[in-house]
């Protein structure tokens, strides 16, 4: 609804940004399930369609993938859980205990991650990384994706000229 208010309101000029928070597992796949990661990489291909689509009109958009945030989220999750849920076992719950510290102690600022989703928003950027340890890895996956794309245009002209030349004869 909040795209379609952007896109579609008023008729005359827009202006305006989408922030789309997906994660650092929207560039990459991660620990956390094919499940989850589908949909990550699904808010990054939403992120850039929007964005390619909605530059003319004025409008930029932004994709946040950030890595840990220094926030509750963990404990606030837990506290949101139905009550007809069934209770975590002692492992499940020391575990979200220990993600809930490391988190504290080791992600980034709220803060800071505020004031660079607004840097970020007003440059226009298109992508926003809370870290930069996904970089190597990032890089490793965009250099295969190219060395494929090229051998396999390679290999289809290969047989297309073959094609071509038993056909003329």
């Amino acid at each position: 609804a909040g795209v379609r208010a952007c896109a579609t309101g008023g008729g005359g000029p827009r202006h305006g940004a989408i922030l789309a928070a997906a994660w650092g597992g929207g560039a990459l796949p991660g620990g956390s399930g094919f499940r989850y990661a589908a949909t990550k990489y699904a808010v990054v291909g939403m992120g850039e369609s929007l964005r390619d689509g909605l530059a003319p009109l004025g409008i930029g958009v932004s994709v946040l993938m950030p890595g840990p945030v220094a926030t509750t989220i963990v404990q606030n999750t837990r506290a949101s859980r139905p009550e007809a849920a069934p209770v975590h076992s002692a492992r499940v719950d020391a575990i979200l205990s220990t993600s809930h510290d490391w988190l504290l102690a080791q992600g980034r600022s709220p803060d800071d991650v505020g004031a660079l989703v607004v840097d970020a928003v007003r440059q226009n950027r298109p992508y926003l990384f809370t870290r930069g340890e996904l970089a190597p890895s990032l890089r490793h996956r965009t250099d295969a994706m190219v060395i494929a794309m090229e051998h396999d245009s390679a290999f289809l002209d290969e047989r297309a000229h073959a094609r071509s030349l038993v056909q003329s004869n």
